[in-house]
């Protein structure tokens, strides 16, 4: 069992809304467990896996990247282990931190049975205007690597991973319901804008919220003695790679500040636009539900 003055926490988000930032600063607390994206790397990468191999440079793992004394292996990471392996006693953490997206689970067919007992679910969430054009930029470089893709086969690829889900905010409202429902009677719902614009009255009202002690360095943190954050994460192998290839920001930047907002496009393609039309119900009955803040 959990020990009950541990905070347990786990911040369920759509692709591109600021959760890699947020995991960088929840873990400037020192002595905390931190995981990165278990569920969404035993859709990747474990034995379960749902999509095909993607970019041959997530191969090249080597004992020297940060992060890699703590780094699992993909045969280990079922959605079954993942489950286990967050609810393990966690003995002497100062506190326990997972940050994933629901989309992983319900991509793959599995029911919120398999999300971990005894954690404080929280959501975040971020204006699909700005989160499907980027995550789609960011696909022509994260695609399958086995075969050579022409416009049509891409689109199909983009579809796979967006299309289906409406980009993570289906699955992210239905675990929402599910945690109101079973779990939480009043889930923690932030806005990333809203985190972008005020992280010095949003964080601390996370904190409160799920139990995790505050700091001022989870604001802006600065430097971190020149260790990279994910040094401390805990995460699949292949994503030792990616910190330097698809999510340097994230980790390189030492504040959070509106001045790195993305800004909504004036346009959009018609595949974008589609998508985010198809997004923008389930975005909007989340964003009634977020945390104002005041």
């Amino acid at each position: 069992m959990a020990d009950s003055k541990q905070p347990r926490v786990i911040l369920w988000a759509v692709y591109r809304s600021c959760s890699t930032a947020t995991l960088r600063a929840i873990s400037t607390i020192e002595g905390g467990k931190y995981f990165y994206e278990p569920y969404t790397n035993a859709a990747w990468h474990g034995p379960e896996r749902v999509f095909p191999k993607v970019n041959s440079m997530l191969d090249k793992v080597t004992s020297d990247l940060p992060g890699s004394d703590l780094a699992y292996d993909t045969s280990a990471n079922t959605f079954s282990w993942v489950k286990h392996t967050l609810e393990e006693k966690h003995e002497g953490a100062r506190l326990v931190f997972v940050k994933d997206h629901a989309y992983s689970l319900k991509i793959a067919g599995k029911s919120w049975d398999e999300i971990p007992f005894g954690y404080k679910h929280t959501f975040l969430i971020r204006n699909p205007k700005k989160t499907i054009p980027s995550w789609r930029k960011l696909n022509l470089e994260f695609r399958p690597s086995s075969v050579t893709m022409d416009e049509d086969e891409m689109e199909a690829w983009q579809d796979l991973q967006m299309g289906s889900l409406a980009g993570g905010f289906q699955s992210l409202l239905e675990l929402y319901e599910y945690v109101k429902e079973n779990l939480d009677p009043n889930p923690f719902v932030m806005d990333a804008d809203d985190l972008l614009a005020h992280p010095e009255i949003m964080v601390p009202a996370y904190c409160q919220a799920t139990g995790i002690p505050f700091s001022n360095k989870m604001v802006e943190w600065g430097e971190n003695n020149g260790k990279p954050a994910q040094a401390k994460w805990i995460m699949c192998t292949p994503n030792l790679p990616t910190f330097e290839l698809y999510c340097k920001k994230a980790v390189t930047t030492d504040r959070f500040s509106k001045d790195v907002e993305s800004k909504i496009k004036s346009t959009q393609s018609p595949k974008e636009d589609a998508l985010t039309q198809r997004c923008m119900p389930f975005y909007e009955q989340l964003y009634q539900q977020r945390h104002f803040p005041k």
